[in-house]
C-alpha cells in the first residue's frame, strides 16, 4: 500500500483500484484499503501544485448517469434563462431545487469545464 502519491501514474493506479473495490463490504479489509486510497487521491488532488489528468477527470465524470446529467442540464438551463431576466430587469422567479440536487451539479458543471479546459489546452 502506497503512504503518498507522488506521480500522476500512481495516482491513475489508486483512482483505477478505487473503482475496482467500491461496493466494499464496510468494515472489511477492502473497505479499509478504499479509504486509505480515498484519503491519498485526496490528499494528492489538495496538493497546490497538483493539475488534474483529464484521465482522471473523465473517470469522475463516469460515475454520472445519463438520468444525472439531463436533469443537471436542465437545472443549469434554468438558473442561466432566470439569471438572463434579472440582468435584463425582467420579473423572475428564482428555480428551486434540493440542497442535494443543487451540489451535484455544482460538482457536475465545475467538473464538465475542468476537462473542456484541459480538452483545449491539449489541443
Amino acid at each position: 500500500m502506497l503512504n503518498k502519491i507522488e506521480t500522476e501514474e500512481q495516482y491513475q493506479e489508486a483512482v483505477q483500484r478505487i473503482e475496482e473495490l467500491d461496493g466494499a463490504v464496510e468494515g472489511s479489509a477492502e473497505d479499509k484499503e478504499l479509504q486509505e486510497l480515498y484519503n491519498l487521491v485526496e490528499e494528492y488532488e489538495d496538493d497546490d501544485s497538483y493539475e488534474p489528468s483529464l484521465f482522471s477527470l473523465q473517470k469522475r465524470m463516469e460515475k454520472y448517469s445519463e438520468k444525472e446529467i439531463v436533469v443537471y442540464q436542465k437545472m443549469a438551463n434554468q438558473y442561466i434563462e432566470y439569471s438572463k431576466k434579472l440582468k435584463s430587469g425582467e420579473k423572475a422567479k428564482k428555480p428551486k431545487f434540493d440542497k442535494e440536487l443543487i451540489k451535484g451539479m455544482r460538482e457536475w458543471a465545475l467538473l464538465t469545464q475542468e476537462i473542456a479546459r484541459l480538452e483545449k489546452k491539449n489541443n
